[in-house]
C-alpha cells in the first residue's frame, strides 16, 4: 500500500504539470543543461475466462544531458511489475536505453550504446504513456524486432524540398529475451528510411541478424525482417490512419508476416477515439498459426500530466478447435 500512495503522490511532486515526458517541473541541480522526468501508469484488464488483474507495469525515469556543444547522454531507467498489487513479484528493474551521442549537425549523429531500434512507428513510441491504445499491436506483442539493441548507429535528417528524408543505420548486439536462451545473442544491421511531408510519414526498415545462440530459440534460424509503415493524416488534427506491415525471412522453418491498420479521430484536443484491425501469424514451435483482433479505444486526457484510455479488444486465434474471447482494459498513465 506504501508503494502504491508513493506512486500516486510522484507526480504531485512537479510544481508545472508536463505534457510529455521530459518537460517536468521537477528542479534540476544542473540548470538546463539536464532533463529529469519520468511516467508510471496502473492498468486493469479482464481477458476471456481469466481473473481481472490490476497492475502497475512500467514505472520509468531518465536523464537526458547536453554534455557540451556536440555531446549528448541520455540514460532511462524502467522497473515493470511494481510489487503494489504483487506481493510475491519483486519487480523488474531493467536499463532501457543508455548511450553517447555527437552530434555534427541535423544531417548527422552518431550514438553509441544501449539503443531504440530504429523500425517505424509504434517501435518509436512503445511507452505506453505515448502510444493510444492499452494493448499493443500483434507485431509488437511478438517482438520480432527486437525493441532494444545494444551497438552503434548514424542517423539524421535532410531536406528535399518540401520533403524530409530520415535515416538511420546500425550494426548491434540484440539482447531481447524473446530470442535468447542465455548464452549468446544475435548479431544485428539494419537501416530505417522514411519520408516526412505536410505532417505525414511513409518508410521503410529492413534488419538482417544472424543468430549465435545454440538452444530454445522460439524463432530459430537467421533472419531477414522487412517493415513498411505508413502514417497520413486526410484531415490534419481530426482523422488519421496508420498502418505497419511486416515480413520475416527465416532459414529452416516457416515465414512469418502479419500487420495492423488503425483509424484514429479526434474529437477536441483531449478526447480521441481508436479503431485498430490486427492480423497476425504467430510461430508455434517449427509452424505458425493465425490471430486476429479489433481493437476500439476511448483515449481522455483531463490534464496535461494526466492521460486516461478504456478499451475493448475482440480477439480470433485459428487453433484446431478455434479460440474467441474478449479482452476489456482500462489504463491510467501520469507524467512528471
Amino acid at each position: 500500500m506504501k508503494q502504491f500512495l508513493f506512486l500516486l503522490c510522484l507526480p504531485l511532486l512537479a510544481q508545472t504539470g508536463p505534457s510529455t515526458p521530459g518537460n517536468s517541473g521537477l528542479p534540476s541541480l544542473f540548470g538546463d543543461h539536464v532533463k529529469l522526468g519520468g511516467w508510471y501508469d496502473m492498468l486493469a484488464s479482464k481477458a476471456g475466462t481469466a481473473d481481472p488483474d490490476l497492475d502497475v507495469p512500467h514505472l520509468f525515469l531518465f536523464m537526458d544531458a547536453n554534455l557540451g556543444h556536440s555531446w549528448r547522454a541520455f540514460v532511462e531507467v524502467g522497473y515493470r511489475k511494481a510489487p503494489a498489487f504483487h506481493e510475491n513479484d519483486k519487480g523488474d528493474t531493467t536499463l532501457e536505453r543508455a548511450y553517447l551521442e555527437y552530434r555534427y549537425g541535423i544531417p548527422l549523429k552518431l550514438r553509441a550504446g544501449k539503443l531504440t531500434t530504429p523500425a517505424g512507428l509504434w517501435k518509436q513510441l512503445q511507452w505506453s504513456i505515448m502510444v493510444d491504445t492499452n494493448r499493443k499491436p500483434l507485431i509488437e506483442e511478438m517482438m520480432y524486432i527486437p525493441n532494444q539493441l545494444t551497438g552503434v548507429a548514424a542517423l539524421g535528417q535532410k531536406m528535399v524540398g518540401d520533403f524530409e528524408l530520415g535515416y538511420e543505420v546500425f550494426a548491434a548486439r540484440d539482447e531481447g529475451h524473446q530470442f535468447m536462451d542465455g548464452k549468446g545473442a544475435r548479431t544485428n544491421t539494419g537501416i530505417d528510411l522514411n519520408l516526412s511531408f505536410a505532417g505525414n510519414k511513409v518508410g521503410a526498415f529492413y534488419d538482417q541478424f544472424r543468430n549465435n545462440t545454440e538452444g530454445a530459440d522460439t524463432l530459430p534460424g537467421d533472419r531477414r525482417v522487412t517493415l513498411l509503415y505508413a502514417d497520413i493524416s486526410p484531415i490534419p488534427n481530426r482523422l488519421s490512419w496508420r498502418s505497419e506491415w511486416l515480413s520475416m525471412r527465416r532459414s529452416d522453418v516457416q515465414d512469418i508476416e502479419g500487420y495492423y491498420t488503425r483509424l484514429k479521430w479526434q474529437w477536441r484536443r483531449d478526447i480521441f477515439t481508436n479503431y485498430r484491425y490486427d492480423n497476425s501469424e504467430e510461430p508455434i514451435g517449427l509452424t505458425t498459426l493465425h490471430h486476429k483482433a479489433h481493437t476500439v479505444t476511448l483515449g481522455y486526457r483531463p490534464l496535461s500530466w494526466l492521460r486516461t484510455r478504456a478499451e475493448y479488444a475482440r480477439h480470433h486465434v485459428e487453433r484446431d478447435v478455434p479460440d474467441r474471447f474478449n479482452e476489456f482494459s482500462v489504463w491510467m498513465g501520469l507524467l512528471f
